[in-house]
């Protein structure tokens, strides 16, 4: 199992971070993750490797485009 658009609502305090009114707004924030895509395309089980700059992991995909 592998979640590959996170979504949910936004914090009321985000809102009021950014002058809006949480009694009055609410909202909903979604993004995919281009590294959980990767991850699918190239068979990669653990998602740690992709963020630990790892040159021996990441030589692998030089020629990827």
């Amino acid at each position: 199992w592998l979640e590959i658009l996170g979504c949910g609502m936004v914090d009321p305090n985000v809102l009021t971070a950014c002058d809006i009114d949480p009694e009055q707004y609410s909202g909903f924030a979604f993004g995919m993750g281009i590294e959980r895509q990767a991850m699918l395309l190239h068979n990669i089980t653990d998602i740690r490797l992709m963020f630990e700059n790892d040159v021996r992991f990441l030589r692998q995909f030089a020629s990827v485009r």
